[in-house]
């Protein structure tokens, strides 16, 4: 007889009842959540706005300022104000931009314009910027003469030129006649061709120092210089209104002014004041110590042999500085070493 035992199903803990529900978040959880939302989305925004910004600006710059002046309040142009450390004015402001009668200012092309101006030599650097609603501003540095050239910026016209100390050859514009007429000219150097003018010529800079010295340190010989050549650069050729040749060095100027000043203040107290041809001065510029400088001085003396009984002078040719005596209808001039003055 055999006997079943019935075993009780057995249990897992999955069949157990799950009466706890989960966890419900905290308020301040939720602030943080709605906070991320919030900044998340004002993050979209922005960089949405950005982005649109940018391409706005990006299509403003490629469109001309002529297709822009609908857009804004078309003012005409009324005033041109120039702010100069030189002598160039409105009304040349204004020739030399050439800007149709009427036009707005918006309209007004400003790298076009600083062109125009910087085709004047005499003005070196520029600005042209607007300032609404009807003013154009021009900034201008301009250059300043150094030196006077003959030049022919037409074929076969010759007209007096200036130059700066960058070098720069151009046509004066509203500077003082006096000024002008008061700098020597400039010798010795060989002008070349670029667009309408002439490229800058290289070593004015020596030039200029120079003759800004010898204003500061002797004005009163500066008065007496008409023409410096750079002929035998790096040597300086003056020739006054008296001596042929003053030979400079570039380099110890002011040393050499003070030399010239002391040899000429020496022959200007002689009873007789002999005739200077030459003083080179470049030798001692460059003499170091402890050798003694020495400047060699050429004179020109006067034959002394005249007929008797005559009462002609020695007369001086403004050209060389010669003196030259006329006896029996035929000039005779004789001419004396050049000596060495130790200074």
């Amino acid at each position: 007889m055999s006997t079943e035992v019935e075993h009780p199903e057995t249990q897992s803990w999955r069949g157990i009842s799950q009466s706890v529900s989960a966890r419900a978040m905290s308020a301040p959880g939720r602030r943080r959540m709605s906070m991320n939302i919030v900044r998340g989305t004002f993050t979209v925004v922005a960089l949405a706005g950005l982005a649109a910004l940018g391409v706005y600006l990006v299509q403003g710059f490629q469109r001309p300022a002529e297709t822009l002046a609908p857009v804004v309040k078309a003012e005409p142009l009324r005033e041109v104000v120039v702010l100069t450390d030189g002598v160039l004015n409105e009304a040349w402001a204004r020739e030399a931009l050439a800007l149709p009668d009427g036009i707005a200012l918006i309209a007004v092309d400003l790298d076009a314009a600083r062109a125009a101006l910087l085709r004047t030599g005499q003005v070196k650097s520029v600005v042209v910027a607007r300032e609404f609603p009807d003013t154009l501003v021009v900034t201008m540095e301009e250059r300043v003469p150094v030196i006077r050239i003959m030049a022919a910026i037409e074929p076969g016209k010759l007209e007096p030129l200036v130059v700066s100390r960058d070098g720069v050859v151009y046509r004066p514009i509203n500077n003082n006649p006096i000024m002008l007429q008061s700098l020597p000219w400039l010798d010795g150097v060989r002008l070349t061709r670029q667009g309408e003018g002439f490229a800058p010529l290289a070593g004015i800079d020596d030039v200029s120092d120079l003759l800004l010295a010898v204003q500061q340190e002797a004005p009163h010989l500066a008065t007496e210089w008409r023409v410096v050549s750079m002929e035998e650069l790096p040597r300086l050729v003056v020739r006054t209104r008296a001596i042929k040749q003053i030979v400079f060095d570039t380099i110890n100027v002011r040393r050499q002014l003070a030399w010239l000043d002391h040899i000429l203040d020496q022959e200007g107290r002689r009873a007789e004041p002999r005739a200077i041809e030459r003083i080179d001065l470049s030798i001692a510029a460059r003499a170091q110590p402890p050798a003694v400088p020495q400047v060699v001085v050429k004179y020109v003396l006067t034959d002394i042999t005249r007929p008797r009984g005559s009462s002609r002078t020695p007369a001086a040719s403004s050209a060389g500085a010669r003196l030259v005596r006329t006896q029996s209808g035929a000039r005779s001039t004789q001419r004396a070493k050049p000596t060495r003055t130790g200074l």
